[in-house]
């Protein structure tokens, strides 16, 4: 049997979703609660329904909270045209003319801009509000997603940046330098940058090849880091209970770097819960783990049970876990020695194909199509981006030293070569006829993938 938090986490997903589509969301609340009680005490398969009933009142709740606040939000209330003024900060480096900010007086959170002028530290910015169409606005929009501020006028005040901002612009102020501008793009998606604007082409390259969950950080990167740390905490003769808890410190660094974005959160909380489990020596549940993911995520942020970067992250997890938990039952039941052996060497195969089947009905519902091609290209995608990772991390650690600094071209040089690798396996991946597969209806296919 399940453990209990599954159930919970279904059904507190179910209350945030709730929640947050209707204003009469909250209204679950007390209708949960009361089943709750009339189910307190019961045994048996009813439990799955009382914890999820459990869930879904304190997830309603949490979700109309979230809607409230979002209803007060300052960037959903300028009109069409009105004027706008504001303290912003850059997120990132950009190159191009759009960018994201954040607004840093009375009206916070992330703004997009379109400005001719740098930014390269705190500024006071003036410009015209323009709305998102109705088409893409949705009732369900995030704030940031509300439109954006076409900027006439910038004022720099000089560094007046956050530390995390400081930071984030200061790595990537190395990148590149360390990697030029035509580098610059997919080295920072793969390391500082969960949200950087790539150039169009080279996004929908990578889309087509099915290979746009790498420019997302998400568990793969988090997991590598993890695993580059814990071998280099070990090297260092640390304890393995050392080691563990020392990467796991670094990580959680990392994540609060990126500013806690939903499937580097879920990575966080899931080598978290599974360092926990090691140090106990106790064989952690995989569906467990990921619905204790699902709480925390959505504690922490609400608004990500509409984030496609967290379902496609969650999706992934589940579809590469269950693969490789299916091919191994299938394993056991073979007695050929050849079979067997033939069988282990598919595993990559296997996990690759999971990911891409569990996460197809969501690709289909946010994206309007699937690319059957990643099946075939994450086994040499995956391969030269877990190398550009560490790379990556190595270079920007060094060059950070002074009295090293020198010293990070060498790791840099080995990323590169990993990122021309990465990028070669996307040409040809997305040049394969039929390596992106449109879908549409988009809700009727999703339902069909997931079926």
């Amino acid at each position: 049997m399940k453990p209990a938090v599954v159930p919970l986490a279904i059904g507190f997903t179910a209350g945030v979703a709730a929640g947050l589509s209707f204003a009469e969301g909250w209204l679950l609340a007390p209708a949960a609660g009361l089943a709750a009680v009339a189910l307190w005490g019961v045994r048996g398969a009813m439990r799955v329904v009382l914890f999820m009933a459990v869930g879904l009142a304190l997830g309603a709740v949490h979700g109309a909270a979230a809607r409230a606040a979002r209803v007060r939000d300052c960037r959903l209330g300028w009109a069409d045209g009105a004027r706008v003024s504001l303290e912003v900060e850059p997120v990132g480096l950009s190159f191009g003319r759009s960018r994201m900010v954040r607004a840093t007086g009375e009206c916070g959170g992330q703004v997009r801009i379109v400005s001719r002028d740098s930014l390269a530290a705190g500024a006071a910015v003036v410009g015209t509000w323009r709305r998102a169409p109705v088409s893409t606005l949705r009732r369900l929009a995030r704030p940031d997603q509300a439109g954006v501020l076409m900027v006439d006028s910038v004022r720099n005040w000089g560094p007046g940046l956050s530390l995390r901002s400081r930071l984030r612009l200061g790595a990537e102020r190395r990148l590149l330098e360390l990697f030029g501008e035509r580098r610059f793009g997919v080295a920072a998606a793969l390391s500082t940058s969960p949200g950087i604007q790539l150039d169009e082409g080279e996004h929908a390259r990578y889309r087509a090849a099915g290979l746009a969950h790498l420019l997302s950080i998400s568990g793969f990167h988090v997991g590598v880091l993890a695993a580059a740390l814990v071998l280099v905490l070990r090297a260092a003769r640390s304890s393995p209970g050392g080691a563990q808890l020392g990467a796991l410190g670094v990580v959680a660094l990392y994540v609060w770097l990126l500013g806690w974005p939903a499937p580097a959160l879920r990575a966080g909380v899931l080598l978290a819960f599974w360092t926990w489990a090691r140090l106990r020596q106790r064989p952690p549940d995989s569906a467990g783990l990921l619905a204790g993911c699902a709480l925390l995520v959505l504690a922490a942020d609400a608004w990500s049970v509409l984030a496609p970067g967290a379902w496609l992250s969650f999706a992934g997890a589940w579809g590469c876990a269950a693969a490789a938990r299916q091919l191994q039952a299938v394993r056991r039941e073979v007695t050929g020695r050849r079979l067997r052996a033939l069988l282990r060497r598919a595993r990559p195969v296997a996990i690759s194909t999971g990911a891409v089947v569990a996460t197809s009905p969501f690709t289909i519902l946010f994206f309007g199509g699937v690319a059957p091609i990643a099946v075939a290209a994450n086994l040499f995608a995956v391969p030269a981006a877990a190398a550009a990772v560490p790379a990556l991390a190595l270079a920007l650690a060094l060059s950070a030293v002074p009295l090293l600094s020198a010293g990070a071209w060498v790791p840099a040089g080995a990323a590169g070569l990993a990122l021309d690798a990465l990028d070669v396996v996307a040409r040809a991946a997305a040049a394969v006829p039929g390596a992106l597969v449109p879908v549409g209806p988009r809700l009727s296919g999703a339902v069909v993938a997931a079926t």
